[in-house]
């Protein structure tokens, strides 16, 4: 069957459903196309800015691999039945996959012009800046910024580092939440708790009645959705574009969203979609089944995304893992569970180019979500 498909995006999910794809289609039948052509381990940044260390994974032996061509630009719109890059030049296709993934919100007044953002284009430019500070700031206390702080409070015991938010880890459970506090207090992290962040100015960030001096400032506080100017469906409160259940563009007929950069209609069974490889991965790959199935005239069935818990660093030897189970790891334990995840991610990746397919439903949770009352959706086969 001679059917094309284009992914848009290199990070996660869009990498994730490029391999997949082909390992369906078949090799020559799956172009990926993005300005860098890398997929960065963002959740290894905070490693890379202590160390330096190149956290991005080379493409080009996985597309190899899987037969997937690799084409370097930026699309810039959609036309019925291919996609335009900023040369002019079009990539036809049957379905596409559009990923462009997230980048930090700096919704904050002055944080565009006082802070950095910890971005894998600028992690760099943050970590010169982290060599030649002795005073640092870590904006926002989620997971990120968590992470951040402890990793440079523990790498570089010299700096003074202070976190600052209103509520540490407020996804967290109460009992990983009283971790990650004693562990940061204990790597010397000043925490700055209670306050919401009202500006960053040169050398402050102003936080109600409190003024934490700086001299970088990390901003970390949140993330906020890619979504490209040839998009216009309806987005939801936090930016995301909202898709159908199956993932499928309501603007676009042979447009599917990924990652970041979309959430389903509905309530995926009461667990909301979260940023990160945790939810871009799975739907990535549900987006190249729906790809496929929809351009072979199969059913489509809607996304289920149930979460696992969250992963997070508190350095090289601690950590805290919490489980929606209610189970929570801590210490060197939790920082081993959490490198086994991290590595994870990758490894899935090579699986994938080699045909073994990428699953995301532990069983007790796939039970759960097909126990929940759902329609089967039919494939557009236009």
């Amino acid at each position: 069957m001679d059917t094309r498909f284009v992914v848009v995006g290199s990070g996660y999910a869009g990498t994730l459903a490029a391999l997949r794809l082909a390992g369906r289609a078949g090799p020559g039948s799956v172009t990926l196309v993005d300005p860098e052509l890398r997929l960065v381990e963002r959740v290894r940044l905070h490693e890379a800015l202590v160390t330096g260390r190149d956290v991005s994974v080379g493409l080009t032996r996985l597309a190899d691999r899987a037969g997937v061509a690799l084409v370097k630009g930026r699309v810039t719109d959609l036309a019925a039945d291919a996609a335009v890059l900023e040369d002019g030049q079009r990539i036809p296709f049957d379905r596409c996959i559009v990923a462009t993934g997230s980048r930090m919100a700096r919704s904050t007044p002055g944080s565009v012009e006082h802070a950095m953002a910890l971005e894998p284009h600028t992690v760099a430019a943050v970590r010169a800046r982290l060599l030649a500070s002795e005073r640092v700031v870590v904006l926002g206390g989620g997971l990120t910024g968590i992470e951040v702080a402890a990793e440079i409070a523990e790498a570089m015991p010299s700096r003074r580092v202070a976190l600052v938010t209103g509520t540490l880890g407020p996804s967290l459970s109460p009992r990983a939440r009283a971790h990650v506090e004693r562990v940061l207090r204990r790597l010397g992290v000043a925490l700055v708790l209670g306050a919401r962040i009202d500006s960053v100015e040169a050398g402050i960030v102003r936080a109600g009645d409190r003024a934490v001096p700086f001299e970088l400032a990390i901003d970390t506080l949140g993330f906020a959705s890619v979504v490209p100017a040839f998009l216009h469906d309806l987005r939801d409160a936090t930016g995301r574009v909202v898709a159908d259940p199956a993932l499928r563009s309501r603007e676009h007929a042979s447009v599917i969203l990924a990652g970041d950069l979309a959430t389903p209609e509905g309530d995926l069974a009461g667990a909301p979609m979260i940023h990160g490889c945790q939810s871009a991965m799975p739907a990535g790959a549900h987006a190249a089944d729906v790809a496929w199935a929809s351009a072979t005239g199969a059913q489509v069935s809607p996304f289920a995304f149930l979460p696992n818990g969250y992963c997070v660093s508190l350095g090289r030897r601690d950590g805290v893992v919490d489980t929606t189970s209610g189970i929570v790891f801590t210490g060197r334990t939790a920082a081993w569970l959490k490198e086994r995840v991290v590595r994870y991610t990758v490894s899935s990746m090579h699986w994938q180019a080699s045909g073994w397919d990428y699953r995301w439903r532990p069983f007790f949770r796939a039970a759960r979500a097909l126990a929940a009352p759902r329609a089967t959706l039919m494939a557009t086969t236009a």
